[in-house]
Parts: structure tokens; C-alpha cells; sequence
């Protein structure tokens, strides 16, 4: 039986690599979030996956995450710690009234780290990168890719939650490529019928 290729850490010469990116509008992007104001927020607590683990909590960078499509936005969010029961989510309707959907402007790309698609094992990861629920070397990896020399704006990668869609981790230094940020509440946002549709979701 032919060996299988896990995920390893980031090779030590990694920062010689060059690095595969996409580039990406701003406006693309879709940020479900608990506050009406404030965002693009960067989390510095360290306990999600692309998060920096730095043990100096004041030198760390923020990660702000969100998706390129409104369900992968949403199950990123407020299906993450969440399992189906008999084939549909039962959830608590405040878990949907308390979050509004977050856009935003921008006039600059994003330049992402690339791993989806060819990409991923170009850039010497494999899927579990997106899927390990072991945040440890994904944080490695986060590292790695914010110091590389490329100083790309964040990583773009496969949602755990809908795996036919990507995700991004966004890191503070692209702060000003997302400007104006807007704010509608989850259950006046267009097209969230579909996605309540798509997930089987019942509210309690």
C-alpha cells in the first residue's frame, strides 16, 4: 500500500519558496459577525486555526476570517460547533437574530496564499490544513506565511464547514484594503432563505 502524505510543518527554507497566490476583491468577501460596528475585527486570542500562537500575546498579529460566499460565511460561524440532528440543524433563533451580515469596500485586491485547488500541494500543504481540528500546525503554518518575504495579505483556504466553499484569514496589514464597512442584520440579508434552505436549519 502506498505511503500517505499528512500534513507536516512548514519546511524550514520555506521562506525561499515561491508562494502560489490568488488575488481577490474585497467585495467579495462575506463576514458574519456578533456586532453591529467595529470590523474588520482581528482576533489576537490565538484559539482558531490560522490564528498567531505567539506566546507574547502584545506581539501577535490579528486574523480577521471570513468567506467568498454568504454560506460559507454562515456555517463557518453559526454551524461551527454545531451537529445535525436527524439530517437538520436545530438551533437557537437567537444565535441568528444576534448576527449581522458584514460587507465591504475596497478599491485594492487582496493578494492571498493559495491553498485550494493545485495550489495547496504547490504550496506544500495538504487539506488538512483546512480540515485538522488540531490547531497546531496550521498555526505553524500561518507563520510561516505571514513572514514569508512575499507579504501576502492573508491565506485563502477550503471552509471545514462547506467543503464547496473557501474561506479566508485575513491578516491585520491588509486593514486598509477593506474599507466601508456595512452592516445588514442575518435575517434581512438577501438570498439567507436559500442558504436556512440549504443547511435544513430549525429554529427553537
Amino acid at each position: 500500500m502506498a505511503k500517505q502524505v499528512h500534513l507536516q510543518g512548514p519546511p524550514p527554507d520555506y521562506s525561499t519558496w515561491s508562494l502560489k497566490t490568488k488575488e481577490l476583491d474585497p467585495r467579495r468577501l462575506y463576514r458574519v459577525s456578533s456586532h453591529a460596528a467595529g470590523e474588520p475585527y482581528f482576533g489576537r486570542i490565538g484559539d482558531k486555526r490560522f490564528d498567531d500562537p505567539n506566546a507574547d500575546v502584545a506581539a501577535r498579529y490579528g486574523v480577521c476570517y471570513l468567506g467568498t460566499r454568504l454560506s460559507a460565511a454562515f456555517a463557518e460561524t453559526v454551524l461551527h460547533n454545531e451537529m445535525p440532528i436527524h439530517g437538520e440543524f436545530v438551533i437557537a433563533e437567537t444565535e441568528f437574530t444576534r448576527r449581522f451580515l458584514v460587507r465591504f469596500e475596497g478599491r485594492l485586491p487582496l493578494v492571498l496564499a493559495s491553498f485550494a485547488g493545485a495550489d495547496l500541494r504547490s504550496n506544500g500543504a495538504t487539506a488538512e490544513i483546512s480540515t485538522t481540528p488540531d490547531y497546531d500546525l496550521p498555526q505553524q503554518w500561518s507563520c510561516a506565511i505571514h513572514s514569508h518575504p512575499t507579504g501576502v495579505d492573508g491565506i485563502l483556504y477550503m471552509s471545514r464547514q462547506l467543503n464547496t466553499g473557501f474561506a479566508v484569514a485575513l491578516f491585520d496589514r491588509a486593514t486598509a484594503k477593506l474599507q466601508s464597512a456595512a452592516y445588514t442584520p442575518l435575517a434581512k440579508v438577501r438570498g439567507m432563505g436559500r442558504v436556512l434552505k440549504q443547511f435544513r436549519i430549525r429554529w427553537i
